[in-house]
């Protein structure tokens, strides 16, 4: 990326594995953006572990970052990232929150989830890499206190906390929204209540199977597919 494998076919005369590396990670400007913006340290079992980003992850992000900057064009549809299970869409979301923070003057960002268990990892996830201050939503009324001044917060959220008519959640500003599992729960009362809320945000999807039906569309609620990394690919990557 952005290169083809035609490309690199006619680069270097050759195709394998050292003239994609060649082309693709070791290319300087990307080599220096790997290193500036896609570095994390985790703690695992104790122990300190450096981690770069795989190739699914680079181009997710260098997409997302790149369309979010077409921003009179896009409305509220940022657009759909579908990545297979298991394949990190976690460290995607954290590196494309630090390069919102970095690129676009810290806006607000919030993740949504439908499930306690995802919103907890997630959290723990941006926690333990060093992501400066997530901030996790206890309550309807605790995530409307933290909407009403989010500049500058990541905030994470399951999507059922909007689903309430005793506490009035809403901004104005321009909140980026990361939603996993997007495939879920974005087509009812609860999706309805989240962007009312949020009238203005720019709303990204993540998803392992995004669908595309008559009544219900990934596409239809988000926009046009940014990356694409399916089973078989993840499968072949081992």
């Amino acid at each position: 990326f952005p290169l083809t494998i035609d490309d690199v076919q006619k680069l270097y005369k050759r195709k394998r594995e050292q003239e994609i590396l060649i082309a693709g990670m070791l290319d300087k400007s990307h080599l220096l953006d790997l290193l500036e913006n896609f570095v994390i340290y985790d703690v695992i079992n104790n122990k300190m572990i450096k981690k770069i980003a795989k190739h699914q992850q680079f181009r997710a992000v260098t997409k997302s970052v790149s369309r979010l900057k077409l921003e009179e064009e896009i409305a509220d549809k940022g657009g759909v990232i579908w990545h297979t299970q298991g394949s990190g869409k976690s460290y995607s979301m954290l590196w494309f929150a630090t390069q919102l923070m970095n690129k676009f003057k810290n806006p607000p960002i919030l993740i949504i989830t439908d499930r306690k268990q995802l919103d907890k990892q997630i959290h723990d996830t941006f926690r333990s890499s060093g992501y400066p201050a997530p901030v996790k939503a206890k309550s309807s009324k605790d995530l409307a206190e933290l909407l009403a001044n989010p500049q500058g917060k990541t905030i994470m959220s399951t999507i059922q906390k909007f689903a309430t008519g005793e506490v009035k959640i809403h901004t104005d500003k321009k909140v980026i929204v990361l939603v996993d599992e997007a495939h879920r729960s974005q087509f009812k009362f609860n999706a309805e209540s989240m962007r009312a809320a949020m009238p203005n945000a720019v709303f990204f999807a993540f998803s392992g199977t995004p669908i595309d039906k008559k009544d219900k569309s990934t596409y239809r609620v988000f926009g046009p597919m940014i990356d694409k990394y399916g089973f078989e690919e993840s499968k072949a990557d081992g």
